[in-house]
């Protein structure tokens, strides 16, 4: 309704592609619904996605519940090898959108074993500080 939000972002019809047409701030309703609606289906998919293709094993989380119950750890470990990554091979801030693609999930996968291990490392003591990492 051209109110709240979309800061000098004008709507001139009712179409998709006009509420699609949104500003980040201030966050309006339309960018909050758009960003969390999109998070939600992403994450509904790959929960999909993991019950198809995994065995059932009690003691092994699925990646999405592991990356997601380890997530402040991956964070802090993730952004450091990134940036290691783009130093050692002179790429930093030079790569294009495939090969940031390819650092992602390589980092990803090299890191999913770091995470199982300290996934059953909180597991083994849950009343210490690790809880909260």
């Amino acid at each position: 309704f051209n109110g709240y939000g979309n800061m000098r972002l004008l709507r001139s019809d009712s179409s998709l592609v006009q509420y699609l047409r949104i500003s980040k701030y201030p966050a309006s309703l339309s960018y909050l619904s758009l960003e969390l609606g999109i998070g939600v289906l992403i994450l509904a998919f790959l929960l999909w996605v993991e019950a198809k293709l995994r065995q059932r094993r009690a003691s092994i989380p699925g990646w999405t519940i592991l990356f997601g119950q380890t997530s402040l750890c991956y964070y802090l470990l993730h952004v450091h090898l990134l940036q290691l990554g783009a130093w050692a091979c002179g790429l930093s801030q030079k790569g294009s959108l495939p090969q940031t693609a390819l650092a992602t999930a390589v980092v990803v996968l090299s890191l999913y074993p770091t995470m199982l291990g300290f996934h059953k490392l909180r597991q083994r003591y849950p009343r210490s500080i690790l809880r909260f990492l």
